[in-house]
């Protein structure tokens, strides 16, 4: 059974320790806070590292069932941080935060979109709305969810583009530290059932790893696929020399 409340300590520790974050009062809701103007003052106006007028209150975490036909424990779980903005104490010079409500939560989101949070699973941004219950301050929602580890879908290199110029060709990936390999006989450069990791049984031993521009011929087939630690590889690329 997941602890919800160590969950939301898990949550708070990762926005106290945000550099981006360190003049931003954070707070944990529990179940005996009334959600009263006078209580949330000191959301605001707790003074952090010598500023004041932005807080984050992170509301209790709420277990998700997808299904009610499926037995079990829930998997998946929505928590909603409420981003506040005190317009005068926030923009005050020397003591300030400085940081609008709607800025604020989408350097939250920003911030734990893809967090994995160990035992649990990774956190997954769906939004930011106006939080209309605190009506008497700017306050603005944001709203993640924790995708089980049971549910969790490992993301998908970018497809790999591919360049020819007079004959040379250059093999670019989005993709933060992937690896391409390529194939010039019109194989398939790795297999495609086995897309996780990169190792030695699923790379075609005729692919070649990308490692600068190459020369090309009219006729030739060329795939290539990309991939890189943490993420399945892309769908294959191919193209045809004219």
């Amino acid at each position: 059974m997941i602890d919800l409340v160590q969950l939301q300590n898990d949550l708070f520790g990762l926005l106290m320790s945000a550099p981006a974050l360190n003049t931003v009062n954070i707070l944990r809701e529990r179940t005996m806070i009334t959600k009263s103007e006078i209580e949330l003052d000191a959301i605001w106006q707790n003074v952090r590292n010598g500023r004041s007028g932005n807080g984050v209150l992170i509301e209790e975490i709420k277990a998700v069932v997808n299904s009610p036909n499926v037995t079990g424990p829930a998997q998946d779980f929505a928590c909603g941080f409420v981003c506040f903005q005190n317009g005068d104490a926030a923009f005050t010079p020397e003591s300030g935060s400085g940081f609008y409500a709607q800025n604020l939560a989408q350097m939250v989101l920003d911030i734990l979109h893809r967090q994995n949070i160990a035992g649990v699973g990774t956190l997954q941004g769906v939004g930011t709305a106006p939080a209309k219950d605190f009506d008497f301050i700017n306050a603005t929602r944001v709203t993640l969810k924790i995708i089980g580890s049971a549910n969790a879908q490992t993301p998908r290199c970018t497809p790999v583009i591919i360049t020819n110029n007079a004959g040379s060709v250059t093999l670019t990936n989005a993709t933060t530290d992937s690896s391409i390999f390529y194939t010039l006989d019109g194989s398939t450069p790795m297999d495609p059932t086995l897309t996780e990791i990169i190792s030695g049984e699923i790379i075609n031993p005729n692919a070649t790893l990308y490692t600068a521009p190459f020369a090309v011929v009219s006729g030739q087939r060329l795939r290539a696929v990309a991939q890189a630690f943490g993420f399945n590889a892309c769908e294959i690329t191919n193209y045809l020399v004219p």
